[in-house]
């Protein structure tokens, strides 16, 4: 994907998971070879919804945070996300 914005990755997180389960009801075989695999992806596209969450909440809450310690927060989250994406 070549956009940082959230909402395109909270979609293919949602269609990862239903495409998971569809595969684990369907293709039992396939499952027992992908899952591990899918799992890991799901997992990473979580924890970059997590930080995006995070990060928008540490943003509306900016007026009651100091610009020197929200500044860092910002740029901590930033650079997580880029080393999972």
């Amino acid at each position: 994907m070549r956009t940082e914005k959230p909402g395109p990755w909270h979609a293919l997180r949602i269609g990862l998971k239903r495409f998971r389960y569809t595969v684990e009801s369907l293709l039992p075989t396939a499952h027992a070879e992908w899952s591990e695999s899918l799992k890991r992806v799901q997992d990473a596209l979580g924890n970059i919804h997590d930080l995006d969450v995070l990060a928008e909440a540490v943003k509306s809450a900016e007026s009651e945070i100091e610009d020197a310690v929200d500044s860092g927060w910002q740029q901590r989250i930033a650079d997580v996300r880029r080393r999972i994406c």
